[in-house]
């Protein structure tokens, strides 16, 4: 292992007791960027979509379903698993119900930490939509299930935006053209509205936007929507340019920014609120897997792909100013042959520390599932991975055309189902050190006695957060007990602090009544 299991939350303590009171304390400042792993998918040939997600702390959870329901249609269940900042389990637990089997599809995080997984329950030929709300322990709050008004769905992505729950998809109908829908719900998984639209293609992604809208791109086609869902735009990619719109979109300061792929090749498209084309960037070779695109700390933004070198194929980032400029180019140079994708998905934290979630090719044998966390300020090398630079891109001659498209937004309703809770077990993560690496603990203990009444105040140094992960700052200690705080930002060697809490019996005054009342 990378570190010892060790489970942390930010924390200082104030401590008022009324008698003698015993606590060992070590106060060390001890300050490091995210630390790196690389974790491979032990049997990936049973997962097909492990999507991530980021918790305030810079924990993580990953999500995903089983290859075998979606072949077999029976004994379908999720799986999730929460990781520390180390990359050590905190816990893993899977969810499924019978007779139904649940197809994962999309997860996030609130402010609150709770966790929202989205996906299609299939009961025989009934194809539903499933809403599932985790606590950040792990356990089950709602489970709800809906019926969308066509025979058939495919559910793409969610995102969570002030209380808002959206979800995003495909309609499927007898004898009608495919149909996008969004749909609005609020954080107690209630339908709230929801809206279709056609043409529409068979992949996705649908965002939040900074107006309180909400912008949707479906293969060649881009939907603008207000608060209500009504569209103000929508156009469609020219079918004779040959360029296939792939990720995106991503909101920066001045509009969206888009994956376009031709040929071997990727251009980056920043569009504006009211859909017109803006910049394009340099193109840079690539696979027609769909990148991954966020923004950093910096305002920057951050492109994770497929980098296709001859036989190989390679994890690659970009680094691109919002004017479209190429900063930096690095690709993943790592001990095994290929990182073959069918896809990927990334998270990052506020101190742009990147995870990343890569699903295999299912026709590429040599090739895993894998998880990679690394500190994108500097990205450290390791003992079996390293970021390498590179400088691949080329002036772009794929033009993007966008013409306008002539649509609708009508409404559509989302029936709510009974269902019942599901049946929650213990998983073990199939994830596995790819970079093994001696892990030790520095365990620092001091003993202070404080006179009865005293009270204490304790501030732990930068970087220092308790095993029990409780984030109160400043926190009343109270109870007889050992307390750890732990530095481990450098995962390999964590600094651990233990507090003692021990209470000694006070000098106390005993008084004796002199007499005694028949009322009392």
């Amino acid at each position: 292992m990378l570190a010892n299991h060790l489970h942390t939350k930010n924390i200082s303590a104030f401590h008022a007791l009324r008698c003698s009171v015993g606590l060992a304390f070590f106060l060390l400042s001890f300050v490091v960027s995210g630390q790196p792993y690389f974790k491979r998918v032990e049997g990936s040939d049973k997962f097909f979509r492990q999507r991530i997600a980021s918790f305030q702390n810079g924990d993580i959870i990953i999500c995903d379903s089983s290859i075998e329901a979606q072949r077999t249609g029976e004994g379908g269940q999720i799986t999730m698993t929460r990781l520390d900042e180390c990359g050590n389990l905190i816990w893993a637990k899977a969810y499924n119900r019978t007779p139904e089997y649940l197809e994962f599809k999309d997860i996030k995080i609130n402010s609150s930490d709770e966790i929202f997984a989205y996906g299609s329950a299939y009961i025989g030929l009934n194809e539903l939509i499933f809403l599932l709300k985790i606590s950040p322990e792990g356990n089950v709050i709602q489970f709800r299930m809906f019926r969308p008004e066509t025979v058939d769905h495919f559910s793409y992505v969610i995102e969570l935006k002030s209380g808002q729950l959206m979800l995003y998809g495909l309609l499927l109908d007898f004898g009608t053209q495919k149909q996008g829908f969004i749909a609005v719900f609020d954080e107690r998984l209630n339908f709230v509205w929801g809206k279709k639209f056609t043409p529409f293609d068979s992949d996705g992604n649908a965002i939040f936007t900074k107006d309180g809208g909400f912008l949707c791109h479906a293969g060649a086609y881009l939907y603008k929507l207000n608060a209500q869902g009504d569209i103000e735009w929508s156009k469609s990619v020219a079918t004779n340019s040959g360029l296939k719109l792939l990720a995106g979109p991503l909101e920066i300061n001045n509009g969206y920014v888009f994956q376009g792929y031709s040929n071997g090749f990727s251009t980056l498209y920043n569009i504006s609120a009211q859909g017109d084309l803006i910049w394009s960037s340099r193109a840079f070779p690539s696979t027609a897997v769909e990148a991954d695109m966020m923004m950093t700390a910096q305002q920057q933004i951050l492109v994770v792909y497929n980098l296709k070198e001859g036989n190989d194929s390679k994890l690659a980032y970009l680094l691109v100013q919002q004017n479209g400029t190429i900063l930096e180019q690095r690709y993943l140079q790592h001990a095994s042959n290929t990182l073959e994708m069918s896809s990927i998905y990334t998270s990052i934290t506020e101190n742009d520390v990147v995870q990343i979630a890569g699903n295999k090719n299912a026709f590429q044998r040599e090739a895993f599932n894998f998880l990679i966390q690394f500190p994108l300020s500097t990205p450290i090398p390791s003992d079996c991975f390293q970021w390498e630079s590179m400088n691949t891109s080329t002036p772009s001659n794929m033009n993007l055309a966008l013409q306008i498209l002539d649509t609708v937004a009508v409404t559509t309703n989302m029936l709510k189902l009974d269902s019942e809770n599901l049946v929650t077990t213990d998983f073990k993560p199939p994830f596995l050190d790819y970079c093994n690496a001696d892990a030790f603990n520095m365990l620092t203990e001091l003993d202070s006695t404080l006179a009865c009444g005293d009270n204490w105040l304790v501030n732990l140094p930068t970087g220092f957060v308790w095993e029990d992960r409780n984030r109160t700052n400043p926190r009343l200690l109270t109870q007889v007990g050992t307390y750890r705080a732990i530095n481990n930002q450098d995962c390999t060697a964590p600094i651990v602090q233990s507090y003692q809490l021990q209470r000694v019996a006070c000098n106390c005054t005993v008084f004796l009544p002199t007499a005694f009342s028949p009322k009392s």
